[in-house]
């Protein structure tokens, strides 16, 4: 089956936010291949799974493998820590470890989900990771790897942060911190690896920076170049991505709604003030919306998503403009939807009440909608 333009682009967009193609593939209910052969073509690099498998295979040294049978019989490492760590599969450790006369131990077997809730419980109320590490039969890495997908912060870290910001941003609800759950829930991701991480085009790199700053981040802005079926001329086009590690802020945003794969599933955020709503609804133009201020002068001014984010945005607009655009569905089957408001009277009195005053926006179309602004209402 062919897959459409915007199937396409999301594709994209998911994979360069930090989404894996297993999990690109699961929400667009499209296969695995056809995501990888997706990414090819637009000539973006693909991440491995291990990547420290890959390249030009190792053979293992006597003195090695010896150290990595002992390291194993004291419990300290698991099998895919000491693959990272030679630079070898996590099969190729296993193999070594039989051939030397050792078995598997099954202190790499995986908690309950009951276990799980009882190891966060006893560590929050002051056990050490080593004890519950000893206590359930399981390598402290393995503790430590429960703590980081459930969110628990380790209170006996060795090394500092290398990178921070303000990890308490999402608990206050601000003119700020609303603008940046729109955006994130239109052009952003937040993944159960504890990040969150938003892409877009180069062009728009100035938006991230606000981002960062009113976060308070030291994380580094990155930028890239691919090819997308949109570049006429088949040159590759730049793009910039701003991607955080924070389990505090990730578990924030859930609780707001903003959830892993959430593209065709979203829905809005109940909890935003009456007050910020604008500027939700501004974060929300600025990543998955448009501005448009053609030549012809028939001004638009619209929004696509979730079919539930577009139903939301369609009465947000009708409260102000009272103009009854229609949604329209351009995928059947799917629950993605858009709107669009033309001619003059509605875009302006969009742009006034969303963009005027604005203290955080995206540049360019925050430059369309002063001049729609100027239309006298």
């Amino acid at each position: 089956m062919a897959l459409s333009q915007n199937i396409k682009d999301e594709i994209a967009r998911l994979y360069v936010s930090g989404i894996s193609a297993p999990s690109i593939s699961a929400d667009l209910k499209i296969g695995k291949t056809s995501v990888f052969r997706e990414l090819k073509r637009q000539g973006i690099e693909t991440r491995g799974t291990h990547d420290w498998t890959r390249g030009v295979p190792r053979k293992l040294s006597r003195a090695q493998i010896d150290a990595i049978c002992s390291d194993y019989a004291k419990r300290s490492v698991t099998t895919v820590s000491l693959g990272e760590k030679y630079g070898v599969s996590r099969t190729t450790i296993q193999t070594w470890i039989r051939a030397s006369g050792f078995e598997i131990k099954d202190y790499e077997r995986k908690l309950s989900d009951s276990e799980i809730k009882t190891v966060i419980d006893l560590y929050e109320s002051g056990a050490s990771r080593e004890e519950l590490s000893a206590h359930w039969g399981v390598v402290p890495d393995t503790i430590s790897s429960y703590f980081e997908i459930n969110g628990v912060p380790m209170r006996d870290c060795q090394f500092p942060r290398q990178f921070d910001c303000n990890h308490d941003f999402f608990k206050t609800l601000t003119p700020e911190s609303c603008y940046a759950i729109g955006f994130i829930s239109a052009d952003g991701c937040v993944s159960e690896r504890q990040t969150v991480s938003i892409g877009l085009q180069g062009r728009d790199r100035e938006i991230l920076e606000l981002l960062s700053k009113a976060m308070s981040s030291t994380y580094p802005i990155t930028e890239y170049e691919a090819t997308s079926d949109k570049a006429k001329d088949g040159k590759p086009r730049r793009y910039a991505r701003f991607s955080m590690r924070s389990p505090e802020m990730v578990k924030d945003l859930i609780e707001l709604g903003v959830t892993p794969r959430k593209s065709l599933t979203l829905k809005p955020c109940l909890q935003i003030p009456s007050e910020f709503e604008r500027d939700y609804i501004r974060g929300l133009i600025d990543g998955d919306g448009w501005v448009g201020v053609p030549k012809s002068g028939r001004w638009n001014f619209g929004f696509c998503g979730s079919r539930w984010m577009v139903s939301y945005f369609q009465e947000y607009a009708h409260r102000l403009t009272g103009s009854a655009a229609n949604m329209s569905f351009p995928y059947e089957g799917k629950d993605f939807a858009r709107i669009c408001y033309n001619g003059k009277r509605a875009p302006s009195k969009l742009a006034q009440e969303i963009y005027g005053g604005a203290a955080i926006a995206l540049e360019r179309k925050a430059e369309k909608a002063k001049i729609m602004m100027e239309y006298p209402l």
